[in-house]
């Protein structure tokens, strides 16, 4: 199963089904390296490798010589993160956005919270979901789509939580990145 194919069976049955034609999978690396037009419009997005036998190494926020952030770095959860990521197939991160600037503003704040971490080993920039990925050896190879929901008079966290509620309700067996909904 690759990335897009488990993001169509999580969306079946949802206010979104009907939204995957069009929808366009880009690398993380090319998000943040290229002027992509991204929709100012809420939303929910999706991270993830392409295959479930893509190369994922997580590692600790001291290896990769990361200096402290808001919301620090899940010291202690290792073993925890670990667990998960074996667990996990396609999709690491199920994230959502209503804010002003929907994906637009949500997706750039995203990326410049990683390429911050990459190059610069903190960021001011706040993203709980984006401190996991972040913590992936090989983010920049990930992929990263979204699906707007401007015209659907829902709200985004409701499709989230719907999204999310396929995994069960056990925060252990939801994404990598997600630890609630």
């Amino acid at each position: 199963m690759t990335f897009l194919e488990e993001i169509k069976t999580l969306v079946k049955s949802t206010p979104i089904e009907n939204r995957l034609n069009g929808v366009v999978v880009y690398k993380i690396k090319d998000l943040i390296d290229k002027n992509v037009d991204i929709p100012k419009e809420p939303g929910v997005y999706f991270v993830g490798r392409s295959t479930p036998q893509q190369k994922m190494t997580l590692c600790k926020a001291s290896d990769l010589g990361y200096q402290n952030v808001k919301g620090g770095w899940y010291e202690n959860k290792e073993a925890e993160l670990e667990q998960k990521k074996e667990k996990c197939k396609c999709v690491v991160y199920i994230g959502k956005t209503d804010c002003k600037g929907g994906l637009k503003t949500r997706i750039s704040a995203y990326m410049r919270f990683i390429k911050e971490m990459k190059e610069n080993k903190t960021s001011k920039t706040r993203h709980r979901g984006g401190r996991i990925i972040s913590l992936i050896k090989e983010v920049y190879d990930l992929d990263f789509c979204w699906i707007s929901i401007a015209d659907l008079g829902v709200k985004a966290k409701t499709i989230e939580s719907l999204l999310l509620e396929k995994y069960g309700k056990e925060p252990e067996n939801l994404p990598l990145a997600n630890r609630q909904y």
